[in-house]
C-alpha cells in the first residue's frame, strides 16, 4: 500500500508540474487527486477548472495531451513501468464549491 501511495503521489505532483508548463494560462487547470488502480497499470488524475465555462476545453486540452504527459512522468520516476493515464473532472471538488457557497 505504501508504494501504491508514493506513485499516486508522484504522478499527481507531475502531472500538476506538466500541465502548469504546457497551459496556455486561459484557464486555471488544478490537479487534485490521483487514483492508482490495484495492479498500477492504470491512473486516472482528477482536475479542476477555474473559470468554469472553460471546464470543458481544458478538459479536452489535457485529454489531448496525455501520451506526452505519460513521457514526462517516465523520465521523471523511477520505476519500471508507468500507468496508462485517464483524465476526468473532479466532480466531488465542483460539489463541495456549491455546498460552500450556499
Amino acid at each position: 500500500m505504501f508504494r501504491q501511495e508514493k506513485i499516486k503521489n508522484l504522478i499527481q505532483g507531475l502531472a500538476a508540474q506538466f500541465i502548469t508548463i504546457e497551459s496556455s494560462n486561459i484557464s486555471l487547470i488544478t490537479v487534485t487527486n490521483c487514483h492508482i488502480f490495484d495492479k498500477e497499470n492504470k491512473a486516472v488524475i482528477y482536475i479542476t477548472v477555474l473559470p468554469e465555462n472553460k471546464e470543458k476545453e481544458s478538459l479536452l486540452f489535457v485529454k489531448r495531451l496525455l501520451g506526452r504527459m505519460r513521457e514526462y512522468i517516465a523520465s521523471k520516476m523511477k520505476t519500471k513501468s508507468i500507468p496508462f493515464l485517464e483524465v476526468q473532472i473532479d466532480i466531488g471538488e465542483k460539489n463541495m464549491r456549491l455546498i460552500e457557497n450556499l
